[in-house]
């Protein structure tokens, strides 16, 4: 068996997610709580586990499943991830052994340290996680579950923190809003990949719909909700960089995608940042 060493480890992590899922996950707390004093050493260690192991768990299974469709997308090839892409199959033992080891130190540690809610939200979430990629199920290729279940693994996360103190059955109508809006984040992302899904007959919405209006009208109305009652949170920006992000590619298709999207995470990240401070 051929161990990923740390470098390849972070690799296929894509670790520009990492400060992006740390400062969510503290946002989701202070949303919860109005308040970091209840932020305690070991919600603090979970939540820094959380960042820089699930990435992996996430990213590898999907770069595993998706090797030879990956290899058509010119996209995938142009990063960091493509110049190690070859050599991914070899390693494919080792990175089940290190998601198994990944799934026993979040599961151990949450049985330890936290309560029965927690564990199941966390069991679930690494469900959805697993197999939004893996065979048999595959929720990125069913109609309609490809993105909603982005946003369940949203809600999953929120209802994860707010597991911490409260019992998950009183979550506040907010966190399945925002979780809904999030779903979108992921229609408008396959847009970028549409032909190379497409070519590869990868069975998404996107490619299913195959008409932009559609799918651009759909990524609005799933933002409404939260737009309606977020006036008072720090999801009101959230929601207006959706709107933005959708209405310009909406109408300027051939406006750089890849900059949208970065533009897009700079800007929320020192969102979270001031909002936090």
């Amino acid at each position: 068996m051929r161990l990923i060493s740390f470098s390849k480890f972070l690799i296929i992590s894509r670790p520009i997610l990492f400060p992006l899922i740390f400062i969510c996950l503290l946002v989701a707390f202070f949303y919860t709580f109005r308040s970091f004093s209840f932020l305690h050493f070991i919600d603090l260690i979970f939540i820094l586990l959380l960042t820089f192991l699930v990435p992996f768990f996430t990213f590898s299974i999907n770069d595993l499943v998706d090797f030879y469709s990956d290899k058509k997308n010119i996209r995938k090839k142009n990063i960091l991830f493509g110049k190690f892409q070859k050599d991914l199959l070899s390693f494919k033992s080792s990175i089940y052994l290190y998601n198994f080891l990944i799934f026993l130190v979040l599961f151990v540690f949450s049985l330890i340290f936290y309560n029965l809610d927690t564990v199941i939200i966390l069991l679930l979430l690494l469900f959805f996680l697993y197999f939004y990629s893996a065979k048999p199920i595959r929720f990125k290729e069913v109609f309609i579950l490809d993105f909603l279940s982005n946003g369940i693994i949203t809600l999953l996360c929120f209802a994860l923190i707010y597991s911490f103190k409260y019992s998950i059955f009183n979550l506040p109508l907010g966190i399945y809003l925002i979780s809904l809006a999030i779903s979108s984040y992921h229609l408008i992302a396959a847009q970028l990949d549409y032909y190379p899904d497409k070519l590869a007959n990868q069975k998404t919405t996107v490619v299913f719909i195959n008409n932009k209006h559609i799918i651009y009208s759909l990524t609005l109305l799933l933002n409404l909700p939260l737009f309606l009652i977020s006036f008072n949170s720090i999801f009101r920006y959230l929601v207006y960089l959706n709107i933005i992000i959708i209405l310009t590619l909406w109408f300027f298709p051939k406006v750089n995608k890849k900059i949208i999207f970065c533009l897009f995470i700079i800007f929320w990240t020192f969102i979270c940042i001031f909002y936090l401070i």
